[in-house]
Parts: C-alpha cells; sequence; structure tokens
C-alpha cells in the first residue's frame, strides 16, 4: 500500500504542469509585466487582473504610445517581437546595470501593434510598462 502511494504521488508530481509566475496587470491605458519569469506574453493572453484583448476586439493589434523598460539587475534584458516567439524583433534593450534606470522606445501614431514580449533574461525585480493609446 505504502508502495501504491508512493507511485501516485511521484506521478501526480511529473505530470503536474508548471506554470509561470509573471505577472500582466491591465489598469486604464497601461499594461504592466512584473515578476518576470521564462514566461512569454501576447497581447491577447489573459491577463492576471483588469480587462482582456481578444483578437476579434483587436485583430490589428494595439495602439502604443510607448513602452518602458525598467531594470532589476545587472545584464537585464527586454524584447518584443511581432506576432510570435519568432517574430521579427523591433525592439531589444540590454541595460548595463540596475542603475540604466529606465529605457523606452515610442511608437508613431495609428498604428496597430500585435506585441509579444520575449521574456528573454530580466530579474524578476524587472518592470514592463506599456501605455497605449
Amino acid at each position: 500500500m505504502k508502495r501504491l502511494l508512493l507511485v501516485i504521488v511521484m506521478l501526480f508530481l511529473v505530470v503536474t504542469p508548471v506554470f509561470g509566475a509573471t505577472t500582466v496587470k491591465v489598469q486604464g491605458n497601461i499594461i504592466e509585466i512584473t515578476a518576470i519569469d521564462t514566461t512569454d506574453w501576447y497581447y491577447t493572453t489573459a491577463p492576471s487582473s483588469g480587462p482582456t484583448f481578444s483578437a476579434a476586439e483587436y485583430p490589428n493589434g494595439l495602439y502604443i504610445h510607448h513602452i518602458e523598460f525598467h531594470p532589476g539587475a545587472t545584464g537585464d534584458s527586454c524584447t518584443f517581437r511581432l506576432v510570435s516567439a519568432t517574430g521579427v524583433q523591433f525592439w531589444h534593450v540590454t541595460c548595463a546595470d540596475s542603475n540604466d534606470d529606465r529605457q523606452s522606445i515610442e511608437f508613431p501614431a495609428n498604428i496597430p501593434y500585435k506585441l509579444y514580449f520575449d521574456s528573454d533574461n530580466p530579474n524578476d525585480n524587472a518592470v514592463v510598462i506599456i501605455h497605449f493609446r
């Protein structure tokens, strides 16, 4: 009986999925990405809190004003791609140290973007803030 219980516990541990801890909050015209781990984020992925952006509602993407990256440690990097993990990389920044303060990119008006945040290797203290129009 003990062996059966041990086998069941072991199987449970093996087949239990591991979910990332990346936190995405949406409030007003701000998207905040924190507690970044290896979990990537696509603009239609349901956020941890706040309203969602469905592909039906935003078929061409979001109208972005600018994106800010606040590093949490030396060598933190941030990458945004278009549409998917293999999409065109349109912004990549690596910060010299946590005092590198904020890196940002501005976007032209009236052009929607299907954002894909490629988590790369930022420290989990890093923060990404997306301001959309």
